[in-house]
């Protein structure tokens, strides 16, 4: 009988201001000792890859991409491979970022747009296929956006226990956890920030724009 694997986490940033969507995250055991990650990104402006990062520590894979964003509206398409040696019978974390700068003097990523994290065990008997569809399916929505006013949410199943809204330096500046008739940012300055949610099993952000 073939072994099952569990994905037991995933959570995505989607849907950002550039106009990125996830089309697949795909998941191969080459190897007996070696897997290859392969993720194709859909952007509705022409995009070239920038610069890449990877590694592994504390059984967490790390996969960092800067996707430049050109003037050209011509949609592009994004993918990119990776490879990684595993061990056998452990459970690993990929944590996929993808970030619009790229700081060549800081030699560091900034402007994350979109993240994706999934859990999986090592061998694996197949491979595993993110699809679009099952990565947003798991995703809170929110809307308008940009808005002057009111954001509201979506939230399907989940019960959302708190909402943080954080500025760019990293600060909260809004709690709420009643979120029924829209989230009030009127008194927000113009700009652009973060919307933290958070329900019994996940957190979801999001990044938001006031006009």
């Amino acid at each position: 009988m073939k072994q099952i694997f569990f994905i037991t986490l995933i959570y995505l940033i989607s849907l950002n201001i550039y106009g990125q969507t996830i089309d697949y995250i795909q998941i191969n055991q080459i190897h007996q000792d070696s897997i290859s990650i392969i993720t194709n990104f859909y952007y509705y402006n022409e995009v070239y890859p920038e610069n890449k990062n990877t590694s592994i520590s504390n059984d967490t894979i790390h996969i960092n991409l800067c996707h430049f964003l050109t003037t050209s509206s011509t949609p592009g398409r994004v993918i990119d491979t990776s490879k990684f040696r595993v061990f056998p019978n452990i459970n690993y974390t990929l944590d996929v970022k993808i970030y619009g700068i790229y700081d060549t003097s800081e030699q560091c990523f900034n402007d994350l747009t979109n993240q994706v994290v999934t859990n999986f065990t090592t061998p694996l008997t197949s491979e595993i296929y993110l699809s679009e569809k099952k990565l947003l399916k798991n995703s809170f929505t929110l809307y308008p956006i940009p808005t002057d006013d009111y954001i509201y949410l979506k939230t399907g199943d989940y019960v959302v226990n708190k909402i943080q809204i954080i500025d760019l330096s990293g600060q909260v500046i809004y709690v709420t956890d009643k979120v029924l008739n829209g989230i009030d940012i009127r008194d927000l300055k113009k700009g652009v920030y973060f919307i933290k949610i958070f329900s019994s099993d996940k957190t979801y952000i999001k990044k938001i724009i006031k006009n």
